[in-house]
């Protein structure tokens, strides 16, 4: 699912008030991190394994998406891309 439709079906379940968890490999989670309260992350080392929980704050959801170039409109990209 493009990362679009995953915002999408996101605000979908948190309108209803649905808690949902999400399995996804770290590329990947940009997409939801805006709909997301808590993140676990695991990492497995050979025979160990480590979890290492985040909490995500308003503002940081706020700051995530405000960078994230699928929310951006083809100006906001275009000047950020000529800044860089």
């Amino acid at each position: 699912m493009d990362g679009k439709n995953q915002r999408q079906m996101m605000s979908f379940y948190k309108n209803l008030g649905l808690q949902f968890v999400i399995a996804a490999p770290f590329e990947k989670r940009v997409a939801v991190l805006e709909h997301m309260d808590t993140i676990v992350e695991v990492d497995r080392i050979g025979e160990q394994s480590r979890a290492t929980v985040v909490e995500l704050k308003e503002k940081a959801k706020r700051e995530l998406m405000a960078i994230d170039p699928d929310l951006m409109s083809e100006d906001e990209l275009a000047s950020r891309l000529a800044a860089e």
